[in-house]
């Protein structure tokens, strides 16, 4: 009989490591890294916090999707796009770094937020608060004038 429970405690074990792992790795983490850290911390929420504040090669694959495909210039049909020669920095220049990358990313996120540092952030909220007071009130009117019917047309 405990022999058993434990092996369906084992049983059990494996299967939340398990999912435990698909889980991490489906979140694009290596599949090495994430089973020494499970089996290192021992529960999935300390495990993504420790992979989480490692470096990550994924990082640099998912910043740079690009650089994932193979070269096939030109082979699979995409056009002169592919071409061998053909170089968007030009003939003698070298390809791009994964530092252009995030000096890229740098600048475009310097885009997206130019305009947010400047405003008011509760400039926004201010009018939907106004209008989810008078709601509120509107609200609160109508329960009390229901009341009133309720007690005036209940004789007590």
């Amino acid at each position: 009989m405990q022999n058993e429970v434990i092996s369906r405690k084992r049983k059990r074990l494996r299967k939340s490591t398990a999912s435990a792992i698909e889980n991490l790795v489906s979140m694009g983490f290596d599949r090495a890294s994430v089973d020494s850290a499970l089996r290192t911390f021992g529960s999935e929420e300390e495990a993504l916090n420790y992979l989480l504040g490692q470096p990550n090669a994924n990082a640099v694959e998912q910043a740079n999707p690009s650089a994932l495909l193979p070269d096939t210039h030109g082979i699979d049909g995409l056009g002169a796009e592919h071409d061998i020669g053909s170089n968007p920095e030009g003939s003698g220049a070298e390809p791009s770094t994964q530092d252009d990358t995030l000096e890229r990313d740098v600048e475009m996120e310097d885009q997206l937020t130019e305009g947010l540092q400047n405003a008011d952030a509760y400039s926004d909220y201010d009018i939907e608060v106004t209008k989810e007071g008078e709601a509120i009130i509107e609200y609160l009117a109508l329960l009390s004038s229901a009341e009133n019917v309720d007690k005036v047309s209940s004789p007590q």
